[in-house]
């Protein structure tokens, strides 16, 4: 993660961690290690994480609401903490007991500082991007670049290079679009070889679909 190694591990050399990153272990009490890059036994780690996700499969279909997620969220994670583990023979629960006796005890407010609120997204293809699960509009000269979201006073404020280019309400709309860039969007796109007139009609009705999701 280059957020957090600048250097990989290697059979060669140590891994590099970033400055910012050895601060927060040491406000955390704990030493970070990196896995040697390019090794199978670390690329089954990955491996075993998709397996993990596999096993969700068996749900689809069968989620509804944010209720369902929750329910097989817990369950699944209950299942996996008590299933016995080839190498160790114990359970995840079992070996947790007894790495407890080893886990120091942190104070949070000290790892508040390494907390940023500035987030990184990139524009996507619909002139959009996302936060918390909200998509907000842009002009779409931006699309395709990775821009800055800050929220202040429950509002979003988009920066590309440092410049404001954008505000937005928080919303708990899925599709936020301003009018001009959805117009924008058309005019440049597929429809515009269409009448202004015409064009303007489409985005009317697409935007009041979009009001309703």
């Amino acid at each position: 993660m280059k957020s957090i190694v600048d250097v990989p591990r290697t059979t060669a050399n140590g891994p590099e961690f970033r400055e910012e990153f050895l601060n927060f272990a040491k406000e955390a009490c704990f030493e970070p290690k990196a896995c040697i890059a390019y090794r199978p036994c670390t690329k089954g780690k990955v491996e075993t994480l998709a397996r993990l996700m596999e096993r969700l499969r068996v749900y689809n279909e069968e989620i509804e609401t944010s209720e369902d997620i929750e329910k097989i969220v817990k369950s699944l994670n209950e299942d996996l903490n008590n299933e016995i583990c080839q190498g160790t023979g114990k359970t995840p629960a079992e070996l947790f007991e007894k790495e407890k006796e080893y886990l120091t005890n942190v104070n949070a407010e000290n790892l508040k500082s390494f907390l940023s609120s500035v987030q990184i997204r990139k524009v996507s293809n619909e002139s959009l991007v996302t936060y918390k699960g909200k998509k907000y509009s842009v002009q779409p000269k931006y699309i395709g670049k990775s821009v800055e979201i800050r929220e202040e006073n429950n509002k979003l404020l988009i920066f590309y290079d440092e410049i404001k280019i954008q505000e937005w309400n928080k919303s708990e709309k899925l599709y936020n679009y301003k009018h001009d860039h959805y117009l924008d969007i058309l005019q440049n796109g597929s429809l515009k070889d269409l009448e202004e007139d015409e064009i303007k009609k489409i985005a009317e009705r697409n935007l009041n679909i979009y009001d309703q999701l």
